[in-house]
């Protein structure tokens, strides 16, 4: 029994289950999660079990009955069976198979599972709390599943069923977010974190929803997740302030923020993208390490702060891994090449890009600039018609000044 089978099995069925319209049916739900957490692990994992709680019953009852008459103590594929029974045309029969495996008189409980094994307080906080995270799982996946009704539903049912509790919390601010948008849902947030301000279920979700819409999130509310949040809600919010453009606040929370060693490559790497993006110099040097772990725009932009630190040296030993691959690296070298007057790097790194890359006309005009006019001409001539728009108007006027510098 535990919650690490649940945690496996609930990729392979629970989406196809989820999708389901009986999966509004209170009973179907608890067989369910009584299936999650009374299941041998490898009950979890066998065909006919998964196809049994995925709803291909027909295909699945053949291998359950062979694993029940061969083990007529396997929970798992009893439970299983039992779901099969119940969502067909057999619920007289499933009620009265779980009503005299457990003997008593509600089959649905989870608390059945504790009074087989003898009433322990440790077994019944901890089938309770797993229970709550596979009810609010299969919220999670009606959500993804876009049936909005059927997951209000169930979340009502769950709250009668296994009481007001942190990860049914969070399921319900995602319904909420998913209806009306990240933006109407931060009432919502601020009011399931005054109710639950420590649970990591509601912080991690209210992370999910910082990444969605940085600019809207109530700075209390960021606050406490990057206080008391997973590593993975706080960098939700960094990652959602980089999005916004907000870089210079993301430097700022991470260097306030500590995580676990464990955490450190994955916290660093986002940081370093914050930094660069932000013009934080000191910041980008001090969190470059290797800098084949680090994000390829995010280098780019740290050699733009490099040259115009006149480091440039430094910036073009960063950016010559990343050409011609990364649009912003070829933008900073050509800039750079153009500056310096080496126009035959310039053309040199134009030559290896494609046909219609902007890049081409930022080369060009630096080779116009340097009176290199046939080159220019070699570079962008017959590819005008491939930019649209102000880019094809920057073509042509380039092709126009290379040709009188040519005297044609």
């Amino acid at each position: 029994m535990g919650s690490p089978g649940f945690l496996s099995f609930l990729p392979h069925g629970a989406i196809r289950l989820a999708r389901k319209p009986r999966l509004c049916d209170t009973p179907a739900v608890l067989l369910f999660v009584l299936h999650a957490l009374a299941a041998a692990p490898d009950a979890l994992f066998d065909d006919s079990v998964i196809l049994a709680i995925s709803g291909e019953c027909p295909t699945a009852e053949a291998g359950l009955r062979r694993r029940v008459d061969a083990q007529a103590a396997d929970l798992g594929a009893r439970l299983a069976l039992d779901l099969c029974r119940y969502t067909g045309t057999q619920r007289t029969t499933a009620r009265e198979d779980l009503t005299s495996l457990y003997v008593v008189g509600a089959p649905y409980d989870p608390a059945i599972l504790v009074k087989r094994r003898g009433d322990h307080a440790a077994d019944a906080a901890r089938l309770l709390k797993e229970a709550r995270l596979a009810g609010a799982a299969v919220v999670r996946v009606m959500v993804a599943a876009r049936s909005y009704e059927e997951a209000q539903e169930a979340l009502a049912r769950f709250d009668v069923l296994l009481g007001s509790c942190g990860p049914l919390a969070a399921a319900r601010l995602l319904l909420e977010s998913a209806q009306n948008g990240a933006t109407g849902a931060w009432p919502a947030a601020s009011r399931t974190l005054g109710r639950f301000p420590e649970d990591t279920d509601v912080l991690e979700e209210i992370g999910r929803m910082a990444f969605l819409d940085a600019p809207n999130a109530p700075s209390a509310v960021v606050d406490a997740v990057m206080a008391r949040g997973r590593t993975t809600a706080r960098l939700n919010v960094l990652l959602g302030l980089l999005k916004a453009g907000q870089a210079a606040e993301c430097v700022d929370r991470q260097a306030r923020a500590s995580v676990a060693a464990a955490d450190r490559p994955a916290w660093d790497a986002l940081a370093y993208r914050c930094a660069a993006a932000a013009g934080n110099l000191a910041r980008a040097d001090e969190l470059l390490a290797k800098p084949a772990d680090r994000d390829a725009r995010a280098r780019a932009q740290h050699a733009e702060l490099l040259i115009a630190a006149g480091r440039t040296a430094e910036a073009e030993s960063l950016l010559a891994p990343l050409l011609p691959a990364e649009p912003l690296a070829v933008q900073v070298a050509l800039t750079l090449y153009a500056k310096a007057g080496r126009s035959a790097d310039v053309e040199a790194l134009a030559r290896k890009l494609p046909a219609d890359s902007v890049a081409r006309l930022t080369a060009a005009t630096a080779l116009v600039q340097s009176r290199r006019y046939t080159e220019a001409l070699l570079l962008v001539e017959g590819t005008c018609g491939n930019q649209a728009g102000a880019n094809g108007a920057v073509c042509e006027r380039i092709v126009s000044a290379a040709r009188r510098g040519l005297g044609r």
